[in-house]
């Protein structure tokens, strides 16, 4: 989760949002435990690591046609037991809370009289299907929900497009550490701050289960066998991200298509630099040592983090939102994915653009029924 300072661009504290947290977390772990205090109370923090926030939910989560012997939660190759919003859907669907309309692909969308267009396109008869909307909500994801918007607004528009600049690296285990029990998808998590720029990164295993997906069942579990014991299941790879505020990158639409454009941050190699000092440091105090090679600053679209082309503002112009997620100029309108988020953490956002989506959406009810009463 963001913490305090994270949320300083948000129309929320986090003290307003942190049971909406724990609502979001219990739908992705199935969980009442709650979250650990590391990840609440750790922003002035230089270094800290904690257990991986990983959303390992069994109720429907399962998949029994993995055709690896090595799954278990978190396959790589099927995603066992990882939280599927398909499940959520099924449950609004089987009880006719929503009507659920498969097949579909949103090509526009139209302002009219007060009223929302779409128009879509059916994929199986290809016929063109017209929804006629009073309010919208629109999660199709950054960069699909841009490109309707930019359309909407019927002339050439370019926006912010931000991302969250990273990094790579490897790791050897000369003590204890890979003697632990550790996860598929993550051994554990990190956080520091270096000349007031945060970043955060998971250590990952090289895994039977990784083996297997890349040399296929067999040849995997062979190099696992001869190898493991005394190289895989002490070598590690670790991924490292920093915030938004050194994105450099741009979404723009014209004549109907997207064009994104980036350009490397100057001020990232000098920090990711800096950082790998440190990170040098605190990892070998805990028994692993950063290998010299395979050191990597991750190319553009690489960190796969994307959002805040269409920011929540105190103040909105175009192509922003209010303070309630709605875009400006078009009443109603909301957006509830990671494009209306203002700021991106030096960590995946998918768990915080949840809980984005709980506030703007419950708000906007709560003050529809306002109205209504």
């Amino acid at each position: 989760p963001y913490n305090a300072k994270e949320l300083e661009q948000f129309p929320y504290t986090y003290t307003e949002i942190k049971n909406t947290y724990l609502k979001i977390f219990k739908i992705l772990t199935s969980s009442d435990q709650g979250l650990s205090e590391n990840y609440k109370n750790s922003v002035n923090s230089k270094f800290i690591t904690c257990r991986p926030l990983l959303a390992i939910n069994t109720e429907g989560g399962g998949n029994n046609s993995c055709i690896l012997k090595s799954c278990d939660d978190g396959c790589i190759s099927c995603n066992k037991n990882i939280f599927n919003s398909a499940n959520e859907i099924d449950k609004f669907i089987n009880r006719n809370a929503i009507e659920y309309m498969p097949g579909l692909f949103i090509e526009s969308v139209i302002f009219d009289k007060g009223y929302y267009l779409i128009s879509c396109i059916d994929i199986s008869s290809k016929k063109i299907i017209l929804i006629k909307a009073g309010t919208v909500y629109s999660s199709l994801g950054a960069i699909s929900t841009s490109k309707v918007v930019l359309e909407m607004a019927e002339k050439s528009s370019q926006v912010p497009l931000l991302n969250t600049p990273g990094g790579a690296f490897f790791m050897f285990s000369f003590k204890d550490f890979h003697k632990k029990k550790h996860a598929i998808l993550s051994s554990l998590s990190f956080k520091g701050k270096t000349n007031y720029q945060s970043f955060e990164g998971n250590i990952y295993p090289f895994s039977k289960n990784l083996l297997c997906v890349y040399f296929g069942e067999s040849l995997g579990t062979l190099v696992s066998f001869l190898f493991s014991k005394v190289l895989f299941s002490r070598l590690f790879i670790a991924n490292i991200y920093f915030s938004s505020d050194l994105s450099s990158s741009r979404l723009s639409s014209d004549k109907n298509k997207i064009k994104i454009s980036s350009r490397d941050n100057p001020n990232l190699r000098p920090l990711f630099l800096r950082v790998m000092k440190v990170l040098k440091k605190e990892f070998f105090s805990i028994g692993l040592f950063v290998l010299p090679f395979g050191r990597k600053i991750l190319r553009q679209g690489q960190d796969i983090h994307y959002g805040g082309t269409l920011p929540m503002k105190k103040n909105p112009s175009n192509n922003q939102c209010n303070f309630n997620g709605e875009l400006y100029g078009f009443k109603k309108f909301y957006i509830t994915d990671s494009a209306s988020m203002p700021f991106l953490a030096s960590k995946g956002h998918s768990f915080n653009s949840m809980v984005n989506t709980y506030f703007i959406v419950s708000k906007s009810i709560k003050d529809e029924t306002a109205l209504r009463d």
